[in-house]
Parts: structure tokens; C-alpha cells; sequence
């Protein structure tokens, strides 16, 4: 009998654990592809959130993830949005702060947030994306 409890209660932590890798970030649209040569789910809104965050580009409370489509179909294409709403500001106005790329098959990730730009002394225009790996 308590062997039974100890297998279910493994059973049990495993569904949890695995519930919790899936759990996806709380804004925008949710992407989540599998990839053929690995078993390591691919979501570019997550990826760009921890970005944005180890990189402390702007207060991740008061931003809004959204993914669009990138004109180059190799890359899957992330804008972030101030969330005045939620924060304090205007609710009727979300302003575009800056935007992700990331390539869909090296997985390499770039940006054209200014603060990256300065930060790394990089060259900063509109449009233009950066390395931010």
C-alpha cells in the first residue's frame, strides 16, 4: 500500500512539473512549436521575456508581447508594447517600445531597442536589430 502511495505521488509531481514547463507568459499571443530535432519546446514570447528581462531593458510589469509576422519567413518577429493600462498611463494607448527577431532555425535572437544599442555601443537607427543572444 505505501508503495502505491509513493508511485502515485511520483506520478502526481512529474504531471505538475511537466505542467509547469508548459506554463506560458500571462501577455500576448502564445506561439509553442515543437521542433523535429529536439524535444525542447520552442516559444519566442517566452524566449523574448526572459530576454527583456536578464537584459533589464525596460519593467517587465508594464509591457504587453505580441507576435507578428517578420517579412523574412525565417524568423518569427516580437513587438513590445508599453502596457499604460495596467501601469498608470493612457488605457486607450500602447506605444510600440522596440522588437525582437529571433531565426526560427539557429534560434539566434536580435533587437532594436535603443538601450541595447547604447549599452553595447552598437549602432542605433529605427529598424535596424542587433545581436542580443
Amino acid at each position: 500500500m505505501l508503495k502505491k502511495m509513493i508511485i502515485t505521488s511520483l506520478l502526481i509531481l512529474t504531471c505538475i512539473c511537466i505542467n509547469a514547463e508548459s506554463t506560458n507568459i500571462k501577455t500576448g499571443n502564445i506561439k509553442t512549436i515543437k521542433s523535429s530535432s529536439t524535444k525542447k519546446v520552442y516559444n519566442p514570447i517566452e524566449m523574448t521575456f526572459n530576454s527583456i528581462k536578464k537584459h533589464k531593458l525596460t519593467n517587465t510589469e508594464c509591457i504587453s508581447l505580441i507576435s507578428s509576422k517578420d517579412e523574412d519567413a525565417n524568423y518569427d518577429l516580437i513587438n513590445i508594447y508599453s502596457n499604460n493600462k495596467k501601469c498608470g498611463g493612457d488605457p486607450e494607448v500602447s506605444s510600440l517600445l522596440f522588437s525582437y527577431r529571433i531565426n526560427k532555425k539557429t534560434r539566434k535572437m536580435e533587437t532594436d531597442a535603443y538601450e541595447w544599442a547604447i549599452k553595447n555601443k552598437q549602432q542605433w537607427e529605427p529598424g535596424v536589430f542587433n545581436s542580443i543572444n
